[in-house]
């Protein structure tokens, strides 16, 4: 379909999701209803070699499967989380590696996620990354103020996106 092609392009770096968004309707973006692609948890196991853990957090579905299709294709371990609520269950069920959080969400939005994760000794070590479409100084210097590790935003070639998120978790080896 016109969706999956679409997605494909996305994927494999050649266009954004910013640019097909305006061409292609949502509903498309999905052929049926959603499969679960989640790669199990690996664990290292003496001197084993585990996937990064990365969890993503985004309210839009199709954003949420475009941007978890992307990090699955290179070889991170994703866990997906609706709004900063369901992001918190999750992280304290299976602590990421990392945080790719949207900022505009129901429910909780990324700012109160990283108040609430920097705020707690158990937590506040995890790298977060604010991901957005509202790419402004003032999100952006606020959001370092309260702790986010990097600021991304959505329009930002995913080449760009997968090479600071390696930085970030190189950095925490």
């Amino acid at each position: 379909t016109l969706g999956q092609a679409a997605k494909e392009l996305v994927v494999s770096g050649v266009t954004t999701f910013e640019e097909i968004r305006a061409f292609v309707a949502y509903e498309n973006m999905r052929s049926g209803p959603r499969q679960k692609t989640e790669t199990p948890a690996i664990k290292p196991r003496d001197g084993g070699i585990a996937k990064p853990h990365i969890l993503l957090i985004e309210d839009d579905r199709d954003v949420l499967d475009m941007l978890s299709a992307i990090l699955r294709k290179e070889m991170f371990d994703v866990t997906e989380a609706v709004n900063g609520a369901d992001g918190l269950e999750k992280l304290y069920q299976n602590p990421p590696d990392i945080v790719l959080c949207d900022l505009m969400m129901p429910k909780m939005d990324g700012k109160e996620f990283l108040r609430r994760i920097k705020a707690s000794k158990e937590t506040k070590d995890i790298p977060v990354v604010i991901l957005t479409a509202a790419d402004t100084a003032d999100n952006e210097i606020a959001l370092f103020d309260i702790g986010a590790k990097d600021f991304i935003s959505k329009t930002t070639d995913p080449a760009v996106m997968l090479s600071r998120i390696r930085r970030i978790i190189a950095e925490q080896g």
